[in-house]
């Protein structure tokens, strides 16, 4: 999250646009267009897919690889 954001990690991320995601309920509630907006002006990905997609491969990596 800090190499793409001025966030620490992905709640401080959500809570700084205004979107509640403390259970996975309220994280289905969000307003898909409303996310995307908000990533879209807050980060260098186009949309909430593109940034969970790019963020996918250096976390497995750090996970997979990290304690070699």
């Amino acid at each position: 999250m800090t190499t793409h954001t001025k966030h620490k990690d992905f709640e401080s991320f959500l809570d700084a646009g205004g979107f509640k995601a403390r259970t996975q309920e309220e994280f289905d509630s969000i307003d898909e267009d409303k996310l995307n907006q908000y990533v879209s002006l807050n980060t260098s990905f186009d949309s909430f897919e593109d940034m969970l997609s790019n963020a996918a491969g250096p976390f497995f990596e750090k996970e997979l690889f990290g304690n070699l």
